[in-house]
């Protein structure tokens, strides 16, 4: 196991010291901010234009394809079509690889509807008359 160790013991005056204790701690990113959040009730219209940031320097990744997130992230993202989408935060300075691990991949998914718009030809103009009944 890699990661930064920590050794701690107690100790006060007129008392015996404690014995030395050690942990091993691997920090790990936080996951991405992603926005568009996903699924409004509604869902969205194509396209949609997706962003992600992460925090602390790191880097984004991500997969459409349920792969494990290995493509960089370039915004904006544009979406077409129904998509899973899965995200994680990568470190961008390799030397502390054993240090701080990738954060938590972060899954969302994405309902978009297609917008097209009517083409309406009138092929002979009409009138619409509305009678109101008197009271």
């Amino acid at each position: 196991e890699t990661g930064t160790v920590v050794r701690a013991l107690a100790f006060k005056a007129n008392l015996a010291t404690s014995a030395v204790t050690e942990r091993t701690y691997k920090l790990r990113l936080a996951p991405p901010i992603i926005d568009p959040m996903p699924n409004p009730p509604l869902g969205y219209l194509a396209p949609l234009y997706f962003t992600m940031t992460c925090l602390g320097g790191a880097y984004p990744l991500y997969s459409t394809d349920g792969a494990h997130p290995a493509t960089a992230f370039t915004p904006p993202l544009i979406l077409q079509r129904d998509v899973t989408f899965t995200a994680i935060c990568a470190q961008r300075d390799t030397s502390a690889v054993e240090l701080i691990a990738d954060s938590p991949p972060v899954s969302s998914s994405y309902h978009i509807t297609a917008f097209s718009m009517l083409n309406v030809s009138v092929a002979e103009s009409s009138e619409i008359q509305l009678a109101a009944n008197a009271i």
